[in-house]
């Protein structure tokens, strides 16, 4: 038998005080992008410090950004969100081309400004930027992206759910006006994001460095 107590039993009720943190006026859900190509927003980031990136042999450690990013309004799977690993210019460390192009890809596809022949892979607004931590200028501007299923020894990987595990394509960032050119570009190739491993960090004091 149940413990509920019935409507018809229930002459009135009090809700109690207002609450003033109890809503997040601005949640829209939780639904993991699938395989596709989107426009995005950027709504939020964090950052790992001293995150081991490999290439061909080599191990590079430079701070990582994760970029936090939600399928803008009117597309399919609208509100479904993604995150991106990309390494990020750090003080006092060098960037290798490959891993300098990442981190200008994204920074391309949201408008920034590297100038062209520039070896300087932080952009021009950042590196000019008034404020405390330019990072900050990421949040609110739209790119567009694709999205792929993560395949590991040539087995699908799945969540616990059993749905694919997705993320962004390695330099799969494009500005928001060549949507049309990815939207039918392959989003089943290996997973190239690099785990999320470390707690995330207070950017501040970084972004200061930069």
């Amino acid at each position: 038998m149940s413990d509920a107590t019935k409507s018809s039993e229930i002459p009135s009720y009090n809700f109690g005080d207002q609450q003033v943190d109890g809503l997040n006026p601005n949640d829209t859900g939780f639904e993991t992008a699938p395989a596709g190509a989107y426009i995005f927003k950027v709504y939020d980031y964090e950052i790992e410090q001293d995150h081991d990136f490999n290439y061909k042999g080599e191990t590079f450690t430079l701070h990582q950004i994760r970029p936090k990013m939600r399928i803008t309004p009117g597309q399919p799977h609208a509100g479904g969100s993604a995150m991106a690993f990309l390494p990020m210019p750090t003080p006092g460390k060098a960037m290798i081309p490959f891993l300098a192009n990442q981190w200008a890809n994204f920074c391309k596809s949201l408008g920034f400004t590297i100038p062209e022949g520039s070896t300087d892979p932080v952009p021009t607004e950042m590196r000019t930027a008034t404020i405390h931590n330019p990072l900050e200028l990421i949040k609110g501007r739209t790119c567009a992206a694709i999205i792929e299923n993560q395949i590991k020894d040539g087995e699908l990987q799945v969540d616990n759910s059993g749905k694919p595990r997705t993320g962004v394509k390695l330099f799969g960032f494009r500005p928001t006006a060549e949507l049309h050119t990815i939207q039918h570009a392959p989003t089943n190739a290996t997973a190239t994001q690099p785990k999320p491993a470390a707690k995330p960090v207070d950017t501040k004091s970084i972004a200061s460095e930069l």
